[in-house]
């Protein structure tokens, strides 16, 4: 699966930001079948994140800031398997 990730706004600064997870199969089919959950913290819970249509577009707003909140992570749940992805962010203080 292809994971692509897109910021509101763009690029992105500390605050609350809007991800939108984009998820394709290789053969470019929408991961619709995906449960998707964010978050900028390991102390954080997962916020699940809504999907947009049915068209593997997922999004959710989280909080942004320099240090420990600047890593977007994505969990992807399918068929009984999960995982975690990390995104950094280069933010200024």
């Amino acid at each position: 699966m292809e994971v692509r990730v897109e910021t509101r706004p763009s690029p992105p600064h500390a605050g609350m930001t809007e991800f939108l997870v984009m998820l394709t199969s290789r053969t470019g089919r929408p991961g619709d079948d995906y449960m998707v959950s964010v978050r900028t913290s390991d102390q954080d819970a997962w916020k699940w994140a809504v999907q947009d249509g049915r068209m593997g577009i997922f999004r959710r707003a989280a909080e942004l800031a320099p240090g420990e909140r600047s890593v977007l992570q994505i969990q992807l749940k399918h068929k009984g398997e999960e995982s975690v992805l990390r995104f950094p962010f280069n933010l200024k203080p």
